[in-house]
C-alpha cells in the first residue's frame, strides 16, 4: 500500500535506502507526511543517479532539516541524516 495512503503518526522515524531512487522517494512523499517526520536517515548511492547527495541534503534541508553528511571513504554511496529541533 502506497505511503500516502496510510496517516502518519504524530511522530516518525523514517529509515531510507533506495537505490538511487531518493529523490523520487523524497519527491513523492505527501508535504503533510514529511512534516510529521523528526529524523530520517537515507543511503545515498551517487553512482546510480544524476541527483547527488549535495542536492538530497537541500531538498531536506528546504523541508526544515538540520542535516549531516557521512561519507563512504572510497566509494560514491554515504549517509545523509536529518532532524528538526
Amino acid at each position: 500500500m502506497p505511503i500516502a495512503t496510510h496517516k502518519p503518526p504524530a511522530r516518525v522515524i523514517l529509515t531510507e535506502d533506495g537505490l538511487g531512487a531518493e529523490k523520487a522517494i523524497l519527491l513523492s512523499t505527501p508535504k503533510a507526511y514529511l512534516q510529521r517526520v523528526r529524523k530520517i536517515a537515507m543511503e545515498y548511492h551517487d553512482h546510480l543517479t544524476r541527483l547527488k547527495h549535495d542536492r538530497l541534503r537541500e531538498l531536506l534541508e528546504e523541508a526544515g532539516f538540520s542535516t549531516e553528511l557521512k561519507l563512504v571513504k572510497g566509494l560514491p554511496l554515504g549517509f545523509l541524516y536529518g532532524w528538526r529541533g
